[in-house]
Parts: C-alpha cells; structure tokens; sequence
C-alpha cells in the first residue's frame, strides 16, 4: 500500500460540509474517503478529456480520409528517392514473395 504523506486542505461552508458528510454516509464511507474517491475519479475524466478530439460525423470522415489517403505523399517520395528500377528475375520474385519466419 502507498504511503499517504501528501494533504490537501479544503475550506467549505456548513452546508458544502454538510452534503458531503450525507453522500459519505449513503454509501457507507467516511467524508476523506468519499472525497478522495470522488476527487480522483473526476480528475481522471478531467485529464481524459484534455486529451481527447471530438469530431461531428462529417469532420470524422474528412479526417479518417486524410489519414487514409494523405495528399502526394507517394508523388513527393518518389520525385525525391527515384523509383528503383529492379529487374524481376526468379531469384528476385521468390525473395520478394518469402514469408520471413518470423511472421509463420
């Protein structure tokens, strides 16, 4: 188990007080215990949000066939690396068609 030396010091009013004293007690918790699990599950939404990209449908798709089809791409590398022009000779087919053991 973790040890617990970090604090967090919290100033409510009565009633803030008060309503987390009766949620702790409806699920049979104490107030630090319920505040913590209730801190810690909102934080992490919170954080998985921030990280998150929300796209209506038509956005999505645009964005899906950008990934899919990235304008030029395969243009742009062969003006700059050259086609390579390799004669297809059986050697050449057989090692170009091997499945590498790895991949059995």
């Amino acid at each position: 188990m973790t040890t617990k030396t970090a604090r967090l010091d919290l100033r409510l009013s009565p009633e803030q007080h008060e309503l987390l004293e009766r949620a702790a007690s409806l699920v049979g918790s104490s107030v630090a215990s319920y505040c913590i699990a209730t801190l810690m599950d909102d934080a992490a939404r919170s954080v998985a949000m921030a990280h998150r990209i929300g796209l209506l449908d038509d956005d999505w798709a645009a964005f899906v066939d950008a990934l899919d089809s990235p304008p030029g791409v395969a243009d742009d590398m062969d003006a700059e690396l050259g086609v390579l022009d390799i004669p297809e000779d059986e050697a050449w087919r057989e090692l170009r068609l091997a499945i590498p053991p790895w991949a059995e």
